[in-house]
């Protein structure tokens, strides 16, 4: 029961930067690729946690993201041409 609620918070706040990117037309501040599971994305999470024991007073939300932006940074999708 313990990891569904953190699975479910995680995939909360993960939704809910990716739906705040889209409408405001913002630059990503992550990108999790396609095949990484939800273990995976748990374990980075509890994995930040773990090392950044001095955060832990600030919001569960913010700490998630920084985990993942940290974890799995935007990626430049666009193609650049020589200078």
């Amino acid at each position: 029961m313990e990891f569904q609620f953190c699975d479910a918070f995680i995939v909360g706040v993960r939704d809910g930067v990716v739906l705040a990117v889209t409408l405001r037309d913002a630059k990503p501040i992550l990108d999790i690729p396609k095949d990484v599971t939800q273990e995976q994305i748990r374990a980075v999470v509890t994995k930040y946690l773990k090392d950044h024991p001095e955060e832990l007073h600030k919001p569960a939300g913010l700490l998630v993201i920084f985990a993942l932006s940290k974890a799995f940074p935007p990626q430049d999708h666009t193609q650049r041409g020589p200078s």
